[in-house]
């Protein structure tokens, strides 16, 4: 018997801009399997051009297995871990609640797909970190 009723795979993409109208390798991709009995059937992935597209997407497709008293797996291909202290270090709390919490309240992604968040990370590893922060690089095109 499956542990779930649904499963959500996201293909999640740092592009920042939108990606193009017609299905390409560096954007967001969502595949959904439902449970059918004991066997599992997964449809074609979906294509996504921009973040703010997609979260709208996630919402209903979540609103709706809540509604129907499923059980739902969401699996992304991003980074939930960071270093021990940082919670404390970029949020005043220790619990990884703080930091999420904070962080939604400096990242800004816009329904282009544009977002600061190169900036923001860069910020942090200078100020908090001393310039030897765990975040992410940029892109070569982007300085701060």
């Amino acid at each position: 018997m499956a542990l779930f009723d649904r499963y959500l795979i996201v293909d999640w993409s740092a592009r920042n801009e939108l990606s193009s109208k017609t299905p390409s390798a560096d954007a967001l991709w969502l595949c959904e399997a439902r449970r059918d009995g004991v066997t599992i059937s997964c449809g074609e992935p979906e294509y996504f051009r921009g973040r703010s597209e997609l979260m709208a997407y996630l919402k209903r497709r979540l609103t709706d297995a809540l509604d129907a008293k499923e059980r739902v797996f969401a699996g992304f291909d991003f980074a939930f871990g960071y270093p021990t202290g940082t919670a404390a270090k970029l949020a005043g709390g220790d619990q990884w609640k703080d930091l999420w919490a904070h962080i939604s309240t400096v990242i800004e992604d816009d329904e282009q797909n544009r977002s600061n968040r190169f900036a923001v990370a860069d910020g942090w590893n200078k100020t908090v970190f001393a310039g030897k922060g765990p975040f992410w690089g940029h892109p070569p095109s982007q300085t701060f």
